[in-house]
């Protein structure tokens, strides 16, 4: 029985913070500004190049801005959550290490590997995002020379892997761990350009939509709500997806120079810019093609 007990008590031992919890081997570079557009970056990628059309498609129709909003408010409380947890404990970890501090080691340890399997496959669907962008926009020559030339012209036939090595995928995500290596400063700078570049293209592609806008495209089938409310919740737990990444706010802390005022701002700024860009999105897409052909695009 006392082994029992000294092994529960291993398995639940909490880990203990230093007296000066702003003490780190890091360097502290991050502002409030840099911190923002971490978050933004790591918000607005698939979830606004892919989720939006198969959402409104086939799940909430031109109701899935609304769709955005909801999922913005669930994805919000979330990372407020995230928020207070980072700015009491400003160490790299995110959520392993808040679990780490709070509840115990053995839930540390199985919070540590879900978020290793999140990042493995935020990474992985975003890169074959990418891919697939790219290869359409050079007709596809890219995927069918890697069929070519590496499987003779012959798909894999499998109901497990891909019907091909994607290889400009694996590259992408080698070329942005070697960034994401080069350290924080490096790193955010380039950050900073793509996310300003995205948000150029997106107030840039709403303000175009406004030109080939046709209201007339909201009640068009089954009108506003295509699928009805519950399609438009079900379109929210989908878009739910698109605003994971803001923990990156909280992972970021132990590099922040006043995470205490940092990590909260940061949060609510690009949660505010985020959602504004879904919507806007959304709205200007479900203008210009009615809902149900924008999964065919």
């Amino acid at each position: 029985m006392s082994r029992l007990k000294r092994a529960l008590s291993n398995i639940n031992r909490k880990k203990l913070l230093d007296e000066d919890v702003l003490e780190t081997q890091l360097e502290r570079c991050l502002t409030t500004w840099d911190m923002t557009l971490l978050g933004i970056g790591a918000m607005i990628g698939s979830g606004l190049f892919v989720l939006t059309g198969e959402v409104a498609a086939n799940t909430a129709g031109p109701s899935v801005s609304l769709s955005y909003f909801i999922a913005g408010i669930a994805a919000l409380l979330a990372a407020i959550c995230y928020a207070e947890f980072g700015a009491r404990i400003p160490k790299a970890g995110s959520a392993y290490i808040f679990a780490y501090v709070a509840v115990g080691e053995i839930w540390a340890f199985l919070v540590g590997w879900n978020i290793l399997l999140e990042y493995v496959v935020g990474a992985a669907a975003t890169a074959k995002a990418f891919s697939g962008y790219f290869d359409e926009l050079t007709g596809g020559y890219i995927n069918q020379f890697i069929i070519d030339t590496l499987l003779g012209g012959e798909e894999w036939q499998s109901d497990i892997f891909s019907d091909f090595p994607d290889i400009m995928a694996a590259l992408l995500i080698v070329i942005l761990i070697i960034l994401v290596s080069s350290g924080a400063a490096l790193s955010t700078k380039l950050n900073s350009v793509v996310v300003v570049t995205s948000l150029g293209l997106v107030i840039f592609m709403f303000v175009t939509s406004m030109f080939y806008a046709d209201v007339s495209n909201w009640s068009v089938g089954n009108g506003y709500f295509a699928y009805g409310f519950t399609g438009t919740l079900l379109g929210a737990a989908t878009c739910f997806y698109a605003y994971l990444g803001f923990e990156v706010i909280a992972v970021s802390g132990e590099e922040a120079k006043t995470p205490a005022k940092s990590i909260p701002l940061a949060t609510i700024y690009s949660f505010s810019v985020s959602a504004s860009c879904y919507i806007i999105a959304s709205i200007g897409l479900t203008l210009m093609v009615p809902s149900f052909l924008l999964g065919c695009v």
